[in-house]
């Protein structure tokens, strides 16, 4: 396997299969994210992606069941993130899915993309106790601001990349951090969202305030939402009713332990 240069990366984006939407794996090809790409050779034609906030990893190129093989058997040294208990991975398109032969024996669920397809402004939601504010560099002067730096730096190679963004929303109780809504990363028409909330403020209306925020904000900046679920996942599900959002493509996703 060859260690891709990022100075090479936009090699790779042109081997990415055209019907994939993957936003996450176009963050690590165009410098956002702070992952890491091997290739089968080093005139490429197969390679695997690795973003550093999904933990994940995406095969994109020509099938090629002996770079997949090899990939396996050598994962721990290709994650520089400590080692990986088990391992988690996607293709570029179905076509690797009739290639790779041991895939029967994996975990796999189906992995849903929604995008907005208009632009009207949803209606905001008002909570009693709970104030939403923009995110900036001010928010590290609260408590619980790890809550929001720690994905920040999964996602983003430094907090001032992110700050520069200029987009985002956190959830304060009395100055405590208890939500945060992020830009996942962004290509030329979308921008990705990701939510989370503390657990014992779960089910009190945060998530879908947050969330209302953050689509309208994006597109404040004429951009499209980009959102991603997985098939179990009922709760992101209903937000993506909640803000208007259209499933557009659904992907096979695969793990298993290590």
């Amino acid at each position: 396997m060859y260690l891709i240069n990022q100075e090479n990366y936009k090699k790779i984006e042109a081997l990415i299969h055209p019907s994939c939407m993957s936003l996450q794996l176009k963050t690590v090809v165009t410098n956002q994210n702070p992952g890491v790409i091997f290739a089968n050779k080093e005139q490429a034609t197969s390679a695997v992606v690795y973003h550093q906030g999904e933990g994940g990893f995406f095969f994109v190129g020509k099938p090629n069941q002996e770079f997949f093989n090899h990939v396996i058997n050598n994962i721990n040294s290709i994650h520089f993130h400590g080692k990986l208990k088990y391992f988690e991975f996607s293709f570029d398109s179905i076509e690797w899915q009739s290639v790779i032969e041991s895939l029967n024996t994996m975990n796999t669920c189906e992995q849903f993309i929604y995008f907005s397809d208009h632009k009207t402004p949803l209606d905001e939601v008002i909570l009693n106790d709970i104030q939403i504010i923009p995110i900036s560099k001010d928010t590290l002067n609260y408590s619980n601001c790890e809550f929001v730096t720690e994905p920040i730096l999964e996602w983003w190679n430094s907090l001032d990349d992110y700050f520069n963004e200029n987009l985002g929303f956190v959830a304060l109780d009395n100055n405590k951090i208890v939500g945060r809504c992020l830009l996942d990363g962004k290509t030329d028409t979308h921008m990705g969202i990701g939510i989370a909330v503390e657990e014992s403020y779960r089910k009190k209306n945060i998530a879908t305030a947050l969330a209302i925020k953050m689509v309208n904000a994006i597109h404040q900046n004429n951009y499209s939402v980009y959102w991603e679920c997985t098939d179990d996942n009922y709760g992101s599900q209903a937000l993506t009713n909640k803000t208007n959002l259209v499933k557009k493509q659904a992907y096979r996703l695969y793990w298993k332990s290590l």
